[in-house]
């Protein structure tokens, strides 16, 4: 009786060490960008559009925003077209309305202003109606205003 229920633990491990040990889409999708820069110029724009289809794919939570707002450092990192930008601000806008993070001290966290940046910087366009996404906006707008007028000086 002892032998056989070692036997059933021991298959039954086997048989779910990969579900309780699986690392999941997300992981894979780390792992990819993880590996974006190793990529020629030629394959990075395909390989980033088609992560954020991926990331776009995940269940609404805070591993999405994160890993969308991830996304949007690399995108920017050379020349990878408006097409590849703008389906990289898509996935973050996405995520976001998804999964709202909250303001800090009624300041915007930074997917907000990651956000920002690419509708200001990279021509990007967004549909995402949130006020904390407007304040990273202006605050931006500010700051551009700022350096103009101290650069006039």
């Amino acid at each position: 009786m002892i032998r056989n229920t070692r036997v059933f633990l021991g298959l039954l491990f086997l048989f779910a060490a990969p579900v309780l040990f699986a690392k999941g889409p997300e992981d894979a999708i780390q792992k990819q960008m993880d590996h974006l820069r190793d990529l020629s110029k030629a394959e990075r724009p395909g390989a980033t559009a088609k992560l954020a289809t991926d990331i776009m794919a995940l269940a609404a939570g805070k591993s999405k925003v994160t890993l969308a707002d991830n996304l949007s450092h690399i995108a920017t990192e050379g020349d990878q077209g408006a097409e590849t930008i703008q389906a990289v601000a898509d996935t973050l806008s996405h995520a976001l309305t998804e999964t709202p993070i909250p303001a800090k001290k009624d300041w915007p966290p930074a997917p907000y202003f990651d956000l920002a940046r690419l509708v200001r910087y990279e021509h990007a366009t967004s549909t995402l109606n949130d006020p904390l996404f407007a304040k990273a906006s202006d605050a931006l707008a500010k700051n551009d205003a700022e350096v103009e007028k101290l650069i006039s000086l």
